[in-house]
């Protein structure tokens, strides 16, 4: 999805034992994150993480609460079919053991013994989730939300507060086709503002920030149905050059490809 940052380029679909680090619109970016690991490479959006703290420790090395597997179903409200449990289950409660600095991976167990994987990704700092590329749906107990596995489409059902949408953890803007004067104001980008977008991306431009981003996402507002960030030009460092780019307006959360236009770094510069 992203054709013009180019300092990392993502690898294949990960394995069980490997979390996505997010940087996080399922493309390439150019970054001074550090510890970036492979983002999916579905064509399709991630909606959002579904991290119970049952099941996902903080910060990669404690539970909040006593870890539990978490029960996987056929379809919202259907038949159990299965648990998502940590292959290293032991060590819930013990992360500071030697043989415990790495919790994960986590694995779908059938109840027939057999294992799958499924897709985990990082949306904070050593902070981890299923990742899920459907809107959830409410339920009696809390939300529906479908995560992808190596079985195809499953469903599980947490607290409201386990999942997470990927909007809300946006904080710059990437790869975006529409520029907005006003919500519901947009034109197509034009080639003079994705060249000068593309400069400050091969780091042209000094700016305060540690990424190489143009904008910066302050906010969002919803018109017409449609979410936008609301965003605001780089700070660059005092005494240098100046994008020649508007210093604020929106940009819609989505192309017209239905692809992010923001994204985040899990684990900060």
């Amino acid at each position: 999805m992203n054709i013009w940052l180019t300092h990392f380029v993502l690898s294949s679909l990960i394995s069980v034992a490997h979390p996505i680090a997010a940087l996080a619109n399922g493309a390439s970016f150019g970054s001074v994150a550090p510890d970036t690991v492979p983002q999916p490479r579905s064509s399709k959006a991630v909606i959002s993480f579904v991290s119970p703290p049952t099941l996902f420790p903080i910060e990669g090395f404690a539970f909040k609460t006593a870890y539990r597997p978490l029960p996987v179903y056929d379809r919202p409200g259907g038949s159990s079919v299965g648990e998502l449990t940590m292959t290293n289950a032991n060590c819930a409660g013990v992360e500071d053991s030697p043989a415990c600095h790495q919790v994960g991976p986590w694995v779908l167990q059938f109840t027939n013994g057999t294992q799958y994987s499924v897709e985990v990704g990082e949306y904070g700092y050593s902070a981890y989730g299923l990742v899920s590329y459907s809107q959830s749906t409410l339920g009696p107990n809390g939300l529906w939300s479908e995560i992808s596995s190596e079985m195809g489409p499953l469903w599980v059902l947490t607290p409201a507060e386990a999942v997470i949408p990927y909007e809300s953890l946006v904080h710059v803007v990437d790869n975006f086709d529409r520029w907005c004067d006003q919500p519901g104001s947009c034109t197509p980008v034009q080639q003079d503002m994705r060249a000068e977008v593309r400069r400050v991306a091969e780091g042209q431009y000094k700016l305060l920030s540690c990424y190489l981003h143009a904008y910066e996402v302050t906010g969002m507002t919803t018109a017409d149905r449609a979410t936008y960030y609301r965003v605001n030009l780089a700070e660059v460092e005092p005494g240098s050059g100046v994008p020649h780019l508007p210093r604020s307006g929106f940009v819609p959360t989505r192309n017209l490809n239905g692809s992010h236009t923001g994204t985040f770094y899990s684990r900060g510069c």
